[in-house]
């Protein structure tokens, strides 16, 4: 097991390095296969690489060629820019190519054709053009109800056809309009009706009655005849005529002029016609002198490949990995920025500073910039309770109290009382001024003769790490930064040094520019600082000009390959599988007995396959009957492998060969699979393999089939009849048998198949 995983390992990591691999916008990776040994099969440890990206370049590194000495642009290391098919521009960071022809567009129809040739056929088409007379025909109503019940009371068009639509119980009438079309809608309204029509340019004007109106003991007049109902509209014909004062069609109808209608009918037989025309057949083209085109010559349409966009008429797309990489005409030395990153708490590079900075921590103060101090002001909210802090004297202060109703003397600084005969206590008699005396008294704080107040020192009061400023009554600290800064005076900020990170080992961090830089590489002849090229003479790619000869990263040779690169994802499949379908149970069964009606197979096979390592199980063998093998392979091959493995493993499956079941096209087989006929138990296995021999039906090699279509049949009754057990070993089975000898498992097994070969007679 240990051997299988490290196997796997080596693969991929050779095979499939990151470093190597050409990686898309989508994810998707370019891989390079090839048939080199000719047997029709991909092997995946010699036959499969990575595809490498060069200089904006695919390069497949199978059946590569060493080139003859060229000369190139130096390849800086780790540069990586990945532009297929365009060149990097290492002064704006981005990958160019020269606009594509994507098609060809024909100026009339504005299509858009693939091929020159196709465009041309489909767009200078060349006719006749049609000539003909505009006409519209329309058919009498031959009802002979009153008029304004059955007649028709809106006209409309609708494309190229012509409508009549008739009041309530009535029905649309149409009539197709031929080489043109018309649009409009003439509408009289429910009970209205049409008495007349008239044209006039490419308009025909409608116009009719809103309907019949009954007199007081008279005859059904019509009312409003002379309204126009609407006007429509034809696209190319001049149209003339009126239906106005046309006869009537019915005998014992009579043409009311003062009215313009018949009595009984709608109208005769009309004709609306107009001058002659020319239409082109191809469509809506001009006629000229008879003929009609369909435009004129096809323009190229240009455009960018996929991954590109056209920005002022160059095809350009972001670089797909790496850094933005230059030479540098002065230094002669491969550039690419640094990348700077703080470390500690608080701490953002500053490009300004070319540092890492924070602000300094002054705890409970604030930093003072024009001294570089933190300060903390003292006030009376950090005095003891009835104490006001007095900035003259750098202290908490508060008058002082007599003890006994006493009175400050503040020239003596002492406490005095009125003279009676006895004083009060913590008092003394003054003999000479005839007073009590006392010392003042402080709770909070010391009594200041100066001040003639009880007063508490501005020096105690500073925060911790402070000290007291007597001159300026302030508390002072130097500002502290931590995490290995030091604090700048010209800043008011704590600097300390960002961690400078290259891209590769290749490239060092130059204090003077701020660049990572390196040695530019030249893998043909030698690099000239002058014109910052790597000189040399070129003899071409052996395998023919249209390769590219490129650096081979893994060597440094300068070769070529004719192998391409592709997407593995995007590979044409073609796949096929084994048909092991045949010889399963497709009989029916008496319902009675439970007995087969059909054929009956005594240890019948079922094929079965696994796949060996290729491209679809991620180049790992699911075949493996390895014990230590098979949770990988239920996890990662499938259920199907899993059966297989496990059925052969406990040597119940007969091996019939490999197939290839996955092929790509011009490569050859990147999948293959092994093919089995698995039994129920290895008993079946075993009677299998040395009784078909026996048997003429299958022939001295057992008539297994092929991999792809195994015969995995069981026996009929009467070939299993015919069987000699004295020339089965059946040592394999024996040995897994602990409980009967051998002896005993052998008649069982022979009195079991002649009881079952009796049900199946009907003895």
């Amino acid at each position: 097991m240990k051997r299988t995983f490290a196997i796997i390992f080596l693969v991929l990591i050779t095979a499939f390095s990151p470093s190597m691999v050409t990686v898309h916008a989508d994810g998707s990776q370019k891989i390079c296969a090839k048939d080199m040994n000719g047997d029709g099969n991909v092997d995946f440890t010699s036959e499969v690489a990575s595809c490498m990206t060069v200089q904006g370049s695919d390069f497949c590194p199978l059946g590569a060629v060493n080139c003859g000495l060229g000369t190139m642009d130096p390849l800086c290391p780790t540069n990586g820019t990945g532009c297929p098919g365009g060149t990097y521009n290492p002064t704006l960071n981005r990958c160019e190519r020269p606009q594509i022809v994507t098609g060809y567009k024909c100026p009339t129809t504005g299509t858009t054709y693939g091929n020159q040739t196709s465009c041309q056929s489909a767009c200078m088409q060349t006719a006749s053009c049609q000539t003909g007379t505009y006409s519209v025909s329309v058919s009498p109503d031959q009802s002979s109800s009153y008029w304004f019940y059955n007649g028709a009371y809106r006209m409309f068009c609708s494309g190229s056809g012509l409508y009549l639509s008739a009041n309530p119980g009535g029905s649309n009438r149409s009539w197709t309009l031929s080489g043109a079309s018309c649009s409009g809608d003439a509408n009289g309204g429910e009970n209205a009706f049409i008495t007349y029509l008239q044209g006039s340019g490419n308009q025909l004007y409608v116009y009719g009655c809103d309907g019949m109106q009954d007199p007081e003991y008279g005859s059904w007049m019509p009312v409003n005849c002379g309204r126009l109902f609407g006007v429509l509209t034809f696209d190319r014909a001049v149209v003339s005529g009126s239906t106005r004062g046309m006869s009537c069609i019915l005998d014992d109808a009579s043409y009311l002029s003062f009215h313009d209608r018949c009595d009984w009918a709608t109208w005769t037989s009309i004709g609306i016609s107009g001058a002659l025309y020319q239409s082109c057949p191809l469509g809506n083209y001009p006629c000229s002198g008879g003929t009609c085109s369909t435009g004129s010559a096809c323009n190229a349409v240009n455009g960018c490949p996929a991954g590109y966009q056209l920005v002022n008429d160059i095809c350009i797309a972001q670089p797909q990995g790496g850094a933005a990489v230059t030479v540098n005409g002065t230094t002669h030395m491969c550039e690419t920025p640094v990348t700077n990153s703080c470390t500690g708490v608080g701490f953002s590079y500053d490009s300004a500073c070319d540092a890492c900075i924070k602000n300094a921590d002054c705890g409970e103060g604030v930093l003072e910039g024009g001294l570089d101090l933190c300060t903390f002001k003292l006030g009376s909210d950090r005095c003891p309770a009835g104490f006001e802090y007095n900035a003259a004297f750098s202290a908490c202060t508060r008058d002082a109290v007599c003890p006994g109703g006493g009175i400050l003397d503040r020239l003596r600084d002492v406490c005095e009382a009125t003279n009676v005969p006895s004083c009060p206590e913590g008092t003394v008699m003054d003999q000479v001024s005839g007073k009590c005396l006392a010392t003042p008294f402080c709770q909070v704080g010391s009594y200041d003769a100066g001040l003639d107040n009880c007063s508490v020192p501005g020096s105690s009061l500073c925060p911790a790490e402070y000290t007291f400023n007597s001159f300026e009554s302030r508390c002072e600290r130097s500002p502290s930064c931590g995490d290995g800064s030091a604090y700048s005076a010209a800043l008011d900020l704590c600097l300390k040094e960002p961690v400078r990170l290259c891209p590769t080992s290749d490239y060092a961090y130059q204090a003077s520019s701020r660049e990572c830089v390196a040695q530019p590489v030249c893998y043909v002849g030698n690099f000239d600082p002058v014109t910052n090229r790597c000189s040399g003479s070129i003899t071409g790619c052996p395998l023919g000009s249209q390769y590219a000869c490129l650096p081979n990263p893994a060597t440094g040779i300068l070769q070529c390959s004719d192998n391409v690169c592709f997407n593995q994802s995007a590979v044409p499949t073609q796949t096929t599988g084994a048909d092991t379908s045949s010889y399963q149970n497709d009989g029916t069964v008496d319902p009675s007995t439970g007995d087969c009606q059909g054929t009956i197979y005594i240890f019948n096979g079922r094929g079965r396959e696994c796949r060996t390592a290729g491209i679809s199980t991620t180049f790992f063998n699911c075949c493996d009957t390895d014990p230590g093998s098979f949770l990988f392979i239920q996890n990662t091959c499938g259920s199907g492998d899993a059966e297989t493995v496990q059925a052969a493993g406990k040597g119940m499956c007969h091996y019939i060969g490999d197939y290839c079941q996955q092929k790509w096209p011009l490569i050859g087989c990147v999948q293959r699979a092994n093919t089995y006929c698995c039994f129920n138990s290895k008993l079946g296995r075993i009677i299998h393999e040395q009784g078909r021999a026996q048997l003429r039906q299958f022939g001295a090699g057992g008539d297994w089939g092929g991999a792809e279509n195994p015969n995995c049949r069981g026996l009929t009754p009467e070939e299993f009849q015919m069987l000699d057990f004295s020339r089965i070993d059946l040592s394999e089975y024996f040995g897994d048998i602990k409980t009967k000898a051998a002896s005993e498992v052998q008649q069982d097994m022979q009195r079991q198949v002649s009881d079952f070969y009796d049900k199946v007679q009907g003895k």
